[in-house]
């Protein structure tokens, strides 16, 4: 895995979380971000924007994990009657 060094001015929310959480602030943001990028892809995902394998690429996790994220927030699977067949097709070929 790749890191990323950013600079940026520090939000109170930051220092409030840290503070709450009795966590250093590196695993705060990280913290942060993770939820963030998950929050993101399911916006995207519910506005039709990406499709569920982008979707689940975008939050860091697996279709599996991603279909998951997707009931735990009571968001509709966006699939066709094609995509669907598609998927399912897909998944013959992996068992």
């Amino acid at each position: 895995m790749r890191t990323t060094s950013v600079r940026l001015e520090e939000p109170e929310s930051v220092t409030a979380f840290q503070k709450v959480l009795k966590e250093k602030k590196s695993e705060v943001l990280r913290q942060l971000i993770e939820k963030g990028r998950k929050a993101k892809s399911l916006e995207l995902f519910k506005q039709k924007k990406v499709s569920l394998g982008l979707g689940a690429r975008l939050a860091g996790l697996t279709v599996s994990g991603y279909l998951d994220l997707l009931e735990e927030n009571r968001i509709p699977l966006n699939l066709s009657r094609r995509e669907a067949q598609k998927a399912l097709n897909t998944a013959r070929k992996v068992m």
